[in-house]
Protein backbone atom coordinates (compact mmCIF):
# COMPACT_ATOMS: atom_id res chain seq x y z
CA UNK A 1 0.00 0.00 0.00
CA UNK A 2 1.21 3.35 -0.78
CA UNK A 3 2.48 6.02 2.03
CA UNK A 4 0.75 9.64 1.40
CA UNK A 5 3.62 11.14 -0.05
CA UNK A 6 3.31 8.38 -2.41
CA UNK A 7 0.42 8.89 -3.34
CA UNK A 8 -0.99 10.96 -6.95
CA UNK A 9 -1.38 14.77 -6.11
CA UNK A 10 -5.07 13.92 -7.00
CA UNK A 11 -5.83 11.56 -4.29
CA UNK A 12 -3.76 13.87 -2.03
CA UNK A 13 -6.36 16.62 -2.83
CA UNK A 14 -9.25 14.56 -2.22
CA UNK A 15 -7.84 13.70 1.44
CA UNK A 16 -7.51 17.29 1.95
CA UNK A 17 -10.62 17.93 0.91
CA UNK A 18 -12.50 15.79 3.08
CA UNK A 19 -10.20 16.12 6.16
CA UNK A 20 -11.35 18.50 9.24
CA UNK A 21 -9.04 21.20 10.11
CA UNK A 22 -7.43 19.43 12.65
CA UNK A 23 -6.70 16.15 10.62
CA UNK A 24 -4.87 18.57 8.45
CA UNK A 25 -3.26 20.17 11.58
CA UNK A 26 -1.53 16.93 12.61
CA UNK A 27 -0.96 15.73 9.31
CA UNK A 28 1.52 19.08 8.57
CA UNK A 29 3.23 17.18 11.67
CA UNK A 30 3.88 14.44 9.96
CA UNK A 31 7.12 15.23 8.01
CA UNK A 32 8.40 18.49 5.87
CA UNK A 33 7.52 16.92 2.57
CA UNK A 34 4.02 16.69 3.64
CA UNK A 35 4.00 20.05 5.40
CA UNK A 36 5.43 21.87 2.28
CA UNK A 37 2.44 19.59 0.23
CA UNK A 38 -0.71 21.13 2.75
CA UNK A 39 0.63 24.42 2.24
CA UNK A 40 1.31 24.92 -1.28
CA UNK A 41 -2.37 22.86 -1.37
CA UNK A 42 -3.69 26.23 0.55
CA UNK A 43 -6.63 23.72 1.74
CA UNK A 44 -10.12 26.02 2.75
CA UNK A 45 -10.20 25.34 7.25
CA UNK A 46 -13.57 26.05 6.91
CA UNK A 47 -13.54 26.51 10.70
CA UNK A 48 -17.06 28.41 11.87
CA UNK A 49 -16.09 29.69 14.89
CA UNK A 50 -12.74 29.89 17.25
CA UNK A 51 -11.83 31.06 20.86
CA UNK A 52 -8.56 31.48 21.83
CA UNK A 53 -8.15 31.13 26.56
CA UNK A 54 -5.38 31.30 28.62
CA UNK A 55 -5.26 28.50 31.36
CA UNK A 56 -3.16 29.87 34.66
CA UNK A 57 0.18 28.38 35.60
CA UNK A 58 -0.09 24.55 37.24
CA UNK A 59 3.18 23.59 38.52
CA UNK A 60 4.78 25.50 36.21
CA UNK A 61 3.23 23.95 33.49
CA UNK A 62 1.18 27.20 31.34
CA UNK A 63 -1.05 25.71 29.13
CA UNK A 64 -3.52 27.65 26.08
CA UNK A 65 -6.65 26.10 25.01
CA UNK A 66 -8.07 27.14 21.80
CA UNK A 67 -11.83 25.88 21.06
CA UNK A 68 -12.96 25.54 17.25
CA UNK A 69 -16.33 24.38 15.69
CA UNK A 70 -16.46 23.77 12.24
CA UNK A 71 -18.87 24.30 9.19
CA UNK A 72 -20.25 20.74 10.15
CA UNK A 73 -20.66 22.57 13.70
CA UNK A 74 -18.13 19.73 15.37
CA UNK A 75 -16.50 20.97 18.06
CA UNK A 76 -12.37 20.57 18.51
CA UNK A 77 -10.16 21.64 21.30
CA UNK A 78 -6.82 21.83 21.01
CA UNK A 79 -4.46 22.22 24.14
CA UNK A 80 -0.68 23.71 24.35
CA UNK A 81 0.92 22.62 27.41
CA UNK A 82 4.42 23.63 28.34
CA UNK A 83 6.47 20.08 29.57
CA UNK A 84 9.67 19.92 31.34
CA UNK A 85 10.50 17.88 27.98
CA UNK A 86 9.12 20.19 25.05
CA UNK A 87 5.81 20.66 23.84
CA UNK A 88 2.60 19.06 24.47
CA UNK A 89 0.12 18.57 22.85
CA UNK A 90 -3.56 17.56 23.66
CA UNK A 91 -6.49 17.04 20.52
CA UNK A 92 -8.91 15.11 22.00
CA UNK A 93 -8.07 12.17 23.12
CA UNK A 94 -4.77 12.43 21.51
CA UNK A 95 -1.46 13.44 23.23
CA UNK A 96 1.70 14.16 21.18
CA UNK A 97 4.85 15.01 22.97
CA UNK A 98 7.20 17.49 20.59
CA UNK A 99 10.70 17.67 22.61
CA UNK A 100 12.94 20.45 22.79
CA UNK A 101 9.84 22.46 21.09
CA UNK A 102 8.44 25.74 23.04
CA UNK A 103 4.50 25.30 23.73
CA UNK A 104 4.29 29.40 22.69
CA UNK A 105 6.43 28.92 19.33
CA UNK A 106 4.42 25.73 18.87
CA UNK A 107 0.92 27.36 19.05
CA UNK A 108 2.03 30.79 17.02
CA UNK A 109 3.32 28.54 14.46
CA UNK A 110 -0.07 26.74 14.27
CA UNK A 111 -2.16 29.79 14.78
CA UNK A 112 0.26 31.70 11.76
CA UNK A 113 -0.83 28.68 9.70
CA UNK A 114 -4.75 28.32 10.81
CA UNK A 115 -5.20 32.70 9.91
CA UNK A 116 -3.20 32.24 6.61
CA UNK A 117 -5.86 29.53 5.40
CA UNK A 118 -9.07 30.43 6.84
CA UNK A 119 -10.56 31.53 3.62
CA UNK A 120 -14.30 31.34 4.67
CA UNK A 121 -15.80 34.15 7.44
CA UNK A 122 -15.81 33.26 11.19
CA UNK A 123 -18.94 33.75 12.68
CA UNK A 124 -16.82 33.88 16.19
CA UNK A 125 -13.62 35.02 17.10
CA UNK A 126 -12.87 35.23 20.45
CA UNK A 127 -9.74 35.38 22.55
CA UNK A 128 -7.80 37.09 25.74
CA UNK A 129 -4.87 39.11 24.52
CA UNK A 130 -2.66 38.54 27.54
CA UNK A 131 1.04 38.92 27.45
CA UNK A 132 1.38 35.72 26.47
CA UNK A 133 -0.86 36.10 23.60
CA UNK A 134 0.41 39.40 22.05
CA UNK A 135 1.95 37.63 19.00
CA UNK A 136 -1.70 37.21 18.61
CA UNK A 137 -2.08 40.79 17.32
CA UNK A 138 1.08 40.18 14.77
CA UNK A 139 -0.97 36.94 13.34
CA UNK A 140 -3.60 38.74 12.65
CA UNK A 141 -2.38 41.97 11.26
CA UNK A 142 -0.54 39.52 8.94
CA UNK A 143 -3.45 37.53 8.57
CA UNK A 144 -6.60 39.60 8.43
CA UNK A 145 -8.99 37.22 9.09
CA UNK A 146 -13.03 37.93 7.79
CA UNK A 147 -15.32 37.61 11.20
CA UNK A 148 -18.88 38.49 12.18
CA UNK A 149 -18.83 38.88 16.05
CA UNK A 150 -15.72 39.68 17.18
CA UNK A 151 -15.27 38.94 21.09
CA UNK A 152 -11.75 40.73 22.32
CA UNK A 153 -10.25 41.60 26.25
CA UNK A 154 -7.16 44.03 25.69
CA UNK A 155 -6.19 47.39 26.41
CA UNK A 156 -7.11 50.36 24.79
CA UNK A 157 -4.22 50.06 22.13
CA UNK A 158 -4.53 46.75 21.12
CA UNK A 159 -8.36 46.48 20.95
CA UNK A 160 -7.93 49.15 18.40
CA UNK A 161 -5.41 47.74 16.00
CA UNK A 162 -7.45 44.68 16.09
CA UNK A 163 -10.73 46.70 14.61
CA UNK A 164 -8.48 48.31 12.11
CA UNK A 165 -7.02 44.86 10.85
CA UNK A 166 -10.47 43.25 10.71
CA UNK A 167 -12.53 43.59 7.42
CA UNK A 168 -15.20 45.79 8.32
CA UNK A 169 -17.79 44.50 5.70
CA UNK A 170 -18.29 41.72 7.59
CA UNK A 171 -18.10 42.69 11.57
CA UNK A 172 -21.25 42.55 12.92
CA UNK A 173 -20.99 42.73 16.51
CA UNK A 174 -17.80 43.97 18.41
CA UNK A 175 -17.65 42.93 21.99
CA UNK A 176 -14.44 44.90 23.43
CA UNK A 177 -13.43 44.31 26.86
CA UNK A 178 -11.16 46.85 28.03
CA UNK A 179 -8.18 45.29 30.90
CA UNK A 180 -7.68 48.92 32.25
CA UNK A 181 -10.41 51.63 33.03
CA UNK A 182 -10.02 54.21 29.92
CA UNK A 183 -11.53 56.53 27.73
CA UNK A 184 -12.36 57.04 23.71
CA UNK A 185 -13.62 59.90 21.98
CA UNK A 186 -16.38 59.52 19.44
CA UNK A 187 -14.66 60.72 16.92
CA UNK A 188 -12.20 57.82 17.19
CA UNK A 189 -15.10 55.25 16.89
CA UNK A 190 -16.31 56.54 13.93
CA UNK A 191 -12.64 56.82 12.18
CA UNK A 192 -13.22 52.99 12.39
CA UNK A 193 -14.04 51.19 8.97
CA UNK A 194 -15.93 48.93 10.87
CA UNK A 195 -18.02 51.65 12.88
CA UNK A 196 -21.14 51.95 10.05
CA UNK A 197 -21.66 48.53 9.48
CA UNK A 198 -21.97 47.24 13.08
CA UNK A 199 -24.87 46.49 14.54
CA UNK A 200 -24.26 45.42 18.09
CA UNK A 201 -21.43 46.92 19.80
CA UNK A 202 -20.78 46.01 23.95
CA UNK A 203 -18.13 47.72 25.78
CA UNK A 204 -16.77 47.34 29.49
CA UNK A 205 -14.07 49.62 31.16
CA UNK A 206 -14.42 52.10 28.51
CA UNK A 207 -16.10 55.64 28.89
CA UNK A 208 -17.17 57.34 25.29
CA UNK A 209 -16.52 60.78 24.99
CA UNK A 210 -19.22 62.37 23.26
CA UNK A 211 -23.06 62.49 22.75
CA UNK A 212 -24.97 59.23 22.80
CA UNK A 213 -26.80 60.33 19.66
CA UNK A 214 -24.17 59.39 17.54
CA UNK A 215 -24.40 55.74 18.79
CA UNK A 216 -28.67 55.71 17.72
CA UNK A 217 -27.72 53.42 14.76
CA UNK A 218 -26.63 50.02 16.58
CA UNK A 219 -29.50 47.36 17.37
CA UNK A 220 -28.25 46.38 20.33
CA UNK A 221 -25.62 48.17 22.69
CA UNK A 222 -24.42 48.85 25.75
CA UNK A 223 -22.14 51.51 26.95
CA UNK A 224 -20.63 53.97 29.25
CA UNK A 225 -21.18 57.97 28.27
CA UNK A 226 -19.55 60.23 30.09
CA UNK A 227 -22.65 62.68 30.12
CA UNK A 228 -26.37 62.27 29.31
CA UNK A 229 -28.85 64.72 28.91
CA UNK A 230 -32.46 64.40 29.14
CA UNK A 231 -32.88 66.19 25.69
CA UNK A 232 -30.11 63.52 23.83
CA UNK A 233 -32.55 60.70 25.73
CA UNK A 234 -35.98 62.06 24.03
CA UNK A 235 -33.98 62.03 20.60
CA UNK A 236 -32.47 58.07 20.83
CA UNK A 237 -36.20 57.38 22.33
CA UNK A 238 -37.05 59.11 18.14
CA UNK A 239 -34.72 56.96 16.66
CA UNK A 240 -35.23 53.75 18.00
CA UNK A 241 -39.54 54.33 17.76
CA UNK A 242 -38.47 54.28 13.84
CA UNK A 243 -35.93 52.00 13.09
CA UNK A 244 -37.20 48.70 12.18
CA UNK A 245 -33.73 46.69 13.18
CA UNK A 246 -33.69 48.11 16.72
CA UNK A 247 -33.47 45.83 20.21
CA UNK A 248 -31.63 46.61 22.85
CA UNK A 249 -29.76 49.98 24.07
CA UNK A 250 -28.36 50.21 27.33
CA UNK A 251 -26.08 53.45 28.48
CA UNK A 252 -24.37 54.08 31.57
CA UNK A 253 -23.12 57.79 32.62
CA UNK A 254 -22.38 59.90 34.99
CA UNK A 255 -25.05 61.08 36.71
CA UNK A 256 -26.66 64.63 35.02
CA UNK A 257 -25.20 67.39 37.34
CA UNK A 258 -24.93 70.68 37.46
CA UNK A 259 -22.42 72.77 40.16
CA UNK A 260 -23.89 73.87 43.24
CA UNK A 261 -26.46 71.68 43.34
CA UNK A 262 -27.17 68.86 46.23
CA UNK A 263 -28.04 65.60 45.61
CA UNK A 264 -31.47 65.49 46.30
CA UNK A 265 -31.90 68.93 44.49
CA UNK A 266 -30.84 67.47 41.38
CA UNK A 267 -33.13 64.74 41.56
CA UNK A 268 -36.10 67.15 41.48
CA UNK A 269 -34.17 69.38 39.00
CA UNK A 270 -33.51 66.31 36.22
CA UNK A 271 -36.85 64.59 37.02
CA UNK A 272 -38.56 67.76 36.44
CA UNK A 273 -37.06 67.77 33.00
CA UNK A 274 -38.08 64.41 32.20
CA UNK A 275 -41.48 64.96 32.96
CA UNK A 276 -41.41 67.74 30.54
CA UNK A 277 -39.82 65.86 28.16
CA UNK A 278 -41.51 62.37 28.16
CA UNK A 279 -44.74 63.02 30.26
CA UNK A 280 -45.78 61.01 33.42
CA UNK A 281 -43.89 57.85 33.54
CA UNK A 282 -46.06 54.37 33.16
CA UNK A 283 -44.19 52.88 36.12
CA UNK A 284 -42.48 55.28 38.70
CA UNK A 285 -40.11 53.09 40.88
CA UNK A 286 -39.78 56.65 43.04
CA UNK A 287 -36.60 58.30 44.14
CA UNK A 288 -33.60 55.42 43.16
CA UNK A 289 -36.15 53.17 41.83
CA UNK A 290 -36.52 52.70 37.83
CA UNK A 291 -38.62 54.59 36.07
CA UNK A 292 -40.62 53.45 32.95
CA UNK A 293 -42.28 54.86 29.39
CA UNK A 294 -43.94 53.08 27.08
CA UNK A 295 -44.41 53.80 23.67
CA UNK A 296 -45.99 52.15 20.56
CA UNK A 297 -43.64 51.57 17.65
CA UNK A 298 -46.08 52.71 14.91
CA UNK A 299 -46.80 49.64 12.08
CA UNK A 300 -45.91 47.10 14.37
CA UNK A 301 -47.48 45.06 17.39
CA UNK A 302 -44.17 46.30 19.52
CA UNK A 303 -43.81 48.58 22.20
CA UNK A 304 -40.54 50.44 23.06
CA UNK A 305 -39.88 50.47 27.03
CA UNK A 306 -37.56 53.09 28.10
CA UNK A 307 -36.43 52.95 31.27
CA UNK A 308 -34.73 55.53 33.56
CA UNK A 309 -32.34 55.47 36.90
CA UNK A 310 -29.60 57.89 38.54
CA UNK A 311 -27.15 56.15 36.44
CA UNK A 312 -28.03 54.47 33.57
CA UNK A 313 -31.18 53.97 30.73
CA UNK A 314 -32.22 51.33 29.02
CA UNK A 315 -34.49 51.02 25.80
CA UNK A 316 -35.39 47.95 24.68
CA UNK A 317 -38.07 46.77 22.07
CA UNK A 318 -41.47 44.14 23.48
CA UNK A 319 -44.06 42.70 22.64
CA UNK A 320 -47.43 44.91 22.78
CA UNK A 321 -48.73 41.17 24.72
CA UNK A 322 -45.77 41.30 27.51
CA UNK A 323 -46.40 44.79 28.95
CA UNK A 324 -48.67 45.26 32.23
CA UNK A 325 -52.30 45.75 31.30
CA UNK A 326 -53.03 49.46 31.19
CA UNK A 327 -49.87 50.55 31.04
CA UNK A 328 -49.99 52.53 27.95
Amino acid sequence: MPSLLEMPDLVMNLILSKSDFRSILVLRKVCRDLRNFIDDAEPDLQIRSMEILTVPSKQNNPEISVFFVTKYREHHHILYRKHKSGCQEVCGKRRILMKNSDYLETFFEDMNWIFKHQKSILKFFGFNLTSQLSEVLEVLKKHPMKMTHLRVTADKSQIFEILHSTSPEFLKIAELYFVRPGEVSIQELEDLKCWKSLEEFYTENLVILGSVMNLGHFSKALVTILQVTQEELFVMKEKFLNSPKFQKFVVHYKHFGEEGISDWGRDIHEFRKLLEIFGAPNVDGGRYGKKKWYFRIPNSEDVLCFSFCRQHSEFIRLPLSSIPERAI
